[in-house]
């Protein structure tokens, strides 16, 4: 399909170079309707456009079948085709598939780990930008923070934070709620921004609110244990783990099983004297 329209168009333009070189050499004039060029430059640039849109489309699918295949595969174990996959979609440009793969080496719990090859996956992830992209610039600060994978570099790191949390600002909501958790989390941790727990819990609350089962897990924790500006509240911790149970996380549901079959006292971080 495509090298008959290729082909297509270079006939149309061949037909009409050779069209006006044969007007002129036999003495007549041409002459043309206004903007009749112009038009043709138009539609013949539109026929390419179109053509390459369709090609990015069809290669943006791809990526995503090869992704979801990874996905699939993970959950029945077979970690090396899935590896396989998403190293296709991350070829093929899908940053969810770089990310994926870095995170494999960055823990090291399905292949052997590597910050390095962590570091390149992040990077290239970075890159791609989108939801998963931001994230993975917030990742690759960090290797940069504590000169894991990546020569320390204060500066870039920084530069990574602040391109993240820029990132993830525009996409925190509804379609996106992990990037409302990855705010959180800079925040919770001052990864180039003031340490702070008030726009952390807004952040937080906002993914948990869109389904995000860690942003409700680590919005339990700041209310059980209290933090500067926040105060305890046992009976929202309570709430905050049901809903991060609710939303599939095993760790929340451990969490609420073990606070709703305990005093106050017992899952509090310290007693008052």
């Amino acid at each position: 399909m495509k090298k008959s329209i290729i082909s297509l168009l270079l006939g149309i333009l061949f037909y009409t170079v050779s069209s006006a070189a044969q007007a002129t050499n036999s003495g007549y004039v041409v002459e043309s309707t206004p903007n009749s060029s112009y038009a043709s430059s138009n539609s013949i640039t539109g026929l390419f456009n179109n053509l390459q849109k369709k090609e990015q489309k069809s290669a943006q699918s791809i990526a995503s079948d090869q992704y979801n295949s990874g996905l699939k595969n993970i959950e029945a174990k077979k970690y090396l085709a899935a590896l396989r996959d998403f190293q296709s979609a991350c070829n093929g440009k899908h940053a969810a598939a770089c990310t994926e793969i870095a995170n494999w080496y960055k823990t090291g719990k399905k292949i052997e780990k590597s910050l390095e090859k962590a570091a390149f996956f992040f990077e290239k992830a970075c890159k791609l930008q989108g939801a998963a992209g931001f994230t993975a610039c917030l990742n690759l600060g960090e290797l940069y923070k504590a000169g894991e994978g990546v020569e320390a570099n204060a500066d870039k790191a920084k530069a990574y934070f602040d391109e993240a949390r820029r990132g993830l600002e525009r996409f925190c909501g509804e379609k996106y709620p992990e990037a409302c958790t990855s705010l959180g989390s800079i925040f919770t941790l001052a990864l180039g921004v003031e340490r702070d727990f008030l726009k952390a819990s807004v952040h937080l609350n906002k993914g948990c609110e869109h389904g995000s089962g860690v942003a409700c897990y680590r919005l339990a924790n700041l209310q059980l244990f209290g933090m500067d500006g926040i105060p305890r509240d046992r009976a929202k911790a309570v709430k905050y783990f049901d809903k991060s149970c609710k939303a599939g996380l095993w760790a929340g549901c451990q969490r609420h099983r073990d606070m709703t079959a305990t005093t106050s006292e017992e899952d509090t971080p310290f007693r008052d004297n």
